[in-house]
């Protein structure tokens, strides 16, 4: 799934992601606002919630018609959100961030690991990283697909890999239904693994 894939994706459908996800909401909502980034974030859902909640996001994804859509709704709800059209698995900030997050980001193993490596480099001293994804579902998905699942596990032990010195403060399974935008749903086994940075090694 490219860039070309997800621009296609975007303009066919009419109807965006408007709510941000649930457990994201509650984790953020403990923490003290700053500077976040959003690695792959879609229509944006998530860093426009961030946005209006006081933080400072710089929300990256490589389809440019997803960013198309966050800039206009941060428009329309007059919030300012640094978008870029940027590949998450190269990307490489200049700055450094209090909170960095994924929300249902799912890739092979190798990209999946390099994906959250470049997370914790993002990463500032004492910052939060947050992964939100699934590890099963009754969505009507191939193989292809579902094989990009992942366990809590298997997402805090691929960052140890890259970060020893991470604290894994919180990793476990929740079994939720997740809204559509069309207004059908699906049950999935979510996870969440929080983590926070304790150096710079």
């Amino acid at each position: 799934m490219n860039s070309e894939f997800w621009n296609n994706y975007y303009q066919e459908q009419s109807t965006i992601w408007i709510q941000p996800d649930e457990v994201f909401a509650t984790e953020v909502a403990e923490l003290t606002s700053g500077n976040a980034l959003e690695l792959g974030a879609g229509e944006g859902a998530d860093c426009l919630f961030l946005a209006k909640s006081g933080w400072q996001v710089t929300a990256i994804d490589f389809s440019q018609k997803a960013i198309d859509r966050i800039n206009r709704q941060a428009d329309k709800q007059e919030i300012t959100i640094n978008t870029e059209v940027n590949d998450i698995l190269t990307y490489q900030p200049e700055q450094q961030f209090d909170l960095v997050y994924m929300v249902f980001i799912h890739l092979p193993l190798a990209e999946r690991k390099q994906m959250l490596a470049n997370a914790v480099n993002a990463l500032a001293l004492g910052g939060t990283l947050l992964f939100i994804g699934i590890a099963n579902s009754d969505m009507d998905c191939d193989q292809e697909v579902s094989h990009l699942f992942s366990p809590a596990k298997d997402i805090a032990a691929l960052l140890l890999e890259v970060a020893p010195d991470l604290h894994i403060e919180k990793q476990g399974h929740l079994n939720r239904t997740i809204p559509m935008p069309d207004k059908q749903s699906f049950k999935a086994e979510t996870i969440i693994v929080k983590a926070k940075k304790l150096s710079n090694k």
